[in-house]
Parts: structure tokens; C-alpha cells; sequence
């Protein structure tokens, strides 16, 4: 993986009333990585991720991008410095078609009128989801008719086209099906694989992550424990054990990752 670091936090805490969500976390997502932040309820995963996204600012702690300082006080920025989000809930409007749907709040216009350029939208739609392996023929269908993991492919899509340099995935096969959950995994690995676009995903789940995943950072509550390259050594009960207990393979002991 390149060592270039597109996002760094330092010593990020953040609390609420009595609460300490983040304690003096540290971690850099770098240009190839796939990253699964993981970690039980309550670990601190929303947090971070809410704070990568401006929807709250930390405490204490510093963020960079590219390596100059910045201040994510809004999900406006975060959206200008090129961080996409892709929710637990999607933002689809069921009604409205994929190419509808792909170029929400964004359409193409064209004449004196700025009359809706359906033509030219249905055709760039349909090229990004077959490039995920997604027929281009269904763009005029409407999103109700998808199944759970056309759907996250067509947002998966729609973030990519527009430019995200990062693409933050908030627990995106929670309620899918075996089949849609490896669908999802890899249209993720593909949008990776094109560009080298740097992906977190979060998740307690860590079967799902695991397989396309090249680190893990270990939250509890509120702060890291370990940050871990995988290796042909690391297994699914190595990450799992490291939540639960702090401790890593049984009783080996894994120290926290500074």
C-alpha cells in the first residue's frame, strides 16, 4: 500500500456531558488502503465517522488531509475536500429512477430552459453501473425495484462519479441477504481496485470486512487499541478477540497501539 496519508487524526477526543465518546484517538487512512474500523456498540465508531464527515467537531485533536491541517465544521466540507459517505439508511427516493436517483440534487441541464437532460443522465448512469457489473438496461426502472444490494451498488456509484478522494461506508450490508452482502463487497473492491480510492468501512461485523480488508483499527470504548496490517497470520477470531477482550490469539496479549 502507498504510505501517502490522504486522512490523519491526532489525539482526537471527543465527549459528551460525562460521556467520553473518543479518547486521544490516532490513526491515518492512506492512498490504497482498504480500512475496517471496528469495534462493539459503543466503541466510538460513530463518533469518528461523524467527525470525518463534519457532523461533529472533536474536542481536542487535529485532522489532516494531504498533510495540511483542516476543519471539517460541516458535511459541506467534507463533501469539497472529497470525503463520500455511504449511510446505514440510503438517500434514495424510491419513486424516481436509477439515473434520477444517480444525479439527485446534481441533474444535468441543457437549452435556454435548463430542461432536464434525461438522455445524456440515463447514459452515464448506465455506463458506471455496468462498469460495477450491473446492467445498464435497468436505468429507467425506479429504485423500489432493486434489491438491497443494487441499490448500495447505485449509491456506491454515484459517490465515486463525483468525485470522492475517500469513501466512508457506515455499516452498508447490515440488513442484506449472503448474496447482496458479497455483491456490495465486490462492487467495493472494484471502485478500489480502478483507482485506488482509499475506503473505510465500519462495522462490528468483522466476517463481512475481513476479506477485502488491508488493516483493521480496534476502537473500545473510545479508544484504539491496536491498528493492524492483516497478514497471513491474522484471522477473524484475532480481530474479534482483540474487541472482546483486549487480548489477541487466546492469551497473547496484544499491546495498545499508540
Amino acid at each position: 500500500m502507498s504510505n501517502q496519508a490522504v486522512m490523519e487524526a491526532k489525539n482526537v477526543s471527543k465527549s459528551f456531558g460525562h460521556v467520553q465518546a473518543l479518547d486521544n484517538v490516532n490513526f491515518s487512512i492512506n492512498k490504497g488502503d482498504i480500512v475496517g474500523f471496528v469495534g462493539d456498540n459503543g466503541a466510538g465508531k460513530s463518533t469518528l465517522l461523524k467527525i470525518l464527515t463534519g457532523v461533529h467537531e472533536p474536542d481536542s485533536g487535529e485532522l489532516y488531509w494531504k498533510g495540511e491541517k483542516v476543519e471539517i465544521s460541516s458535511p459541506e466540507d467534507a463533501q469539497k475536500l472529497g470525503i463520500g459517505i455511504l449511510h446505514q439508511s440510503l438517500p434514495v427516493i424510491p419513486k424516481l429512477n436509477l439515473a434520477q436517483n444517480f444525479f439527485l440534487t446534481r441533474e444535468l441541464t441543457n437549452g435556454p430552459l435548463n430542461t432536464l437532460d434525461k438522455k445524456k443522465m440515463e447514459k452515464i448512469c448506465g455506463k458506471q453501473m455496468e462498469l460495477l457489473g450491473i446492467s445498464k438496461d435497468i436505468t429507467q426502472q425506479n429504485v423500489e425495484t432493486l434489491s438491497g444490494g443494487e441499490e448500495q451498488t447505485l449509491i456506491l456509484a454515484r459517490t465515486y462519479f463525483f468525485g470522492s478522494e475517500l469513501i466512508i461506508l457506515d455499516e452498508p450490508t447490515n440488513n442484506l441477504s449472503v448474496k447482496e452482502t458479497r455483491k456490495v463487497l465486490e462492487t467495493t473492491r472494484k471502485i478500489h481496485e480502478r483507482e485506488g480510492i482509499p475506503i473505510v468501512y465500519v462495522t462490528h461485523n468483522i466476517p463481512r470486512v475481513f476479506p477485502i480488508a488491508n488493516r483493521f483499527v480496534v476502537l473500545e470504548r473510545g479508544r484504539k487499541v491496536a491498528d493492524l496490517e492483516k497478514t497471513e497470520d491474522l484471522d477473524v477470531r484475532d480481530v474479534e478477540d482483540l474487541i472482546v477482550s483486549g487480548e489477541m490469539g487466546g492469551n497473547r496479549e496484544f499491546e495498545e497501539a499508540k
